[in-house]
């Protein structure tokens, strides 16, 4: 309910004894217990009908839920009593990783020569105003075509 550690009861026991005095602290600790009483009973007088009310409904579900859990497991059971093999894993049905990807010439037969990096293959980086200058934040603002 409450999650009061001992320490924490000890720091609530001095705040209250600082601000209610030690002749009104054991009443006061007196009348806090009898709340909490007062409280539980009451919690347990509403939950309690619940609890009722609810039973029958929560074993049916425990019933059905019980039926499933058979239906899974009697496969499961016949397999391993017979002895036979378990169907292979998803993991274990799949080829290698080599053996699915075709080699680079297969996959991009079009893709064997290489394109040159030329200002023409980029035309941005020397058409917008800042290209070539300092202070740019985009890719093609510190392309130097000098440098190709």
């Amino acid at each position: 309910m409450l999650d009061l550690s001992p320490e924490k009861i000890m720091v609530l026991m001095a705040i209250g004894l600082v601000v209610l005095g030690p002749q009104r602290l054991p009443s006061a600790a007196r009348t806090l217990a009898h709340g909490f009483a007062r409280a539980r009973r009451l919690a347990e007088t509403l939950t309690q009908p619940m609890n009722e009310a609810l039973a029958e409904p929560r074993g049916q579900v425990e019933s059905v839920m019980a039926e499933v859990r058979e239906a899974i497991h009697a496969p499961v059971r016949t397999m391993t009593s017979t002895g036979a093999a378990p169907a292979p894993s998803p993991t274990e049905a799949l080829p290698s990783p080599t053996e699915a990807l075709p080699s680079p010439a297969e996959a991009a037969p079009y893709a064997t020569e290489a394109v040159p990096f030329t200002a023409e293959a980029v035309p941005f980086a020397t058409e917008h105003p800042g290209a070539g200058g300092a202070g740019g934040d985009r890719v093609g603002d510190h392309f130097d075509p000098a440098l190709n």
